[in-house]
């Protein structure tokens, strides 16, 4: 048995509208604004950076140069959920002890799409610095402690 042409196209169309419902049904849903960080004031966080995981698709997180410290002239803040943007915990992600300068930032995330763990990292801007990273892993919600980065010419927003 083979399908006319009409026919055969009629279900072709058909196919493809079923199938663009059902994508439409699983768009994003965007809410109201909200703000991630508990920092005080209202100093700008720039240069923002985010990332998600199709392995956990109520984790999130995101990172900025935050300027609300008074010792440093920049830090980089990170900010993460669990709930799918409900609620949100805050972490600030530095360089090691020999690398830390008063000016860090150029947040960077990523997600690992085999693994599903989100990385997260910056930049630092002293003598011995340079990007560095922490692996985020949201079955345990930990970060581990930051690493350089080598890198073989000079660094900026990863």
């Amino acid at each position: 048995m083979s399908l006319s042409k009409p026919l055969h196209v009629s279900a072709c169309l058909g196919v493809c509208a079923l199938l663009c419902t059902s994508l439409a049904s699983a768009q994003l849903r965007v809410g109201e604004p909200t703000r991630t960080d508990a920092g005080p004031g209202a100093a700008a966080s720039v240069e923002l950076s985010q990332a998600s995981s199709f392995a956990f698709p109520l984790v999130g997180l995101n990172g900025a140069n935050d300027y609300r410290n008074p010792v440093f002239s920049s830090s980089t803040w990170f900010n993460y959920t669990m709930d799918g943007g409900a609620n949100w915990q805050e972490v600030l992600i530095s360089p090691p002890m020999s690398s830390l300068d008063e000016n860090e930032g150029d947040a960077m995330t990523c997600a690992d799409p085999r693994s599903g763990l989100i990385w997260a990292g910056g930049i630092t801007f002293s003598g011995s610095g340079g990007p560095y990273a922490a692996r985020f892993d949201p079955i345990a919600e930990t970060f581990s402690d930051a690493v350089m980065i080598e890198v073989s010419a000079t660094a900026d927003k990863g």
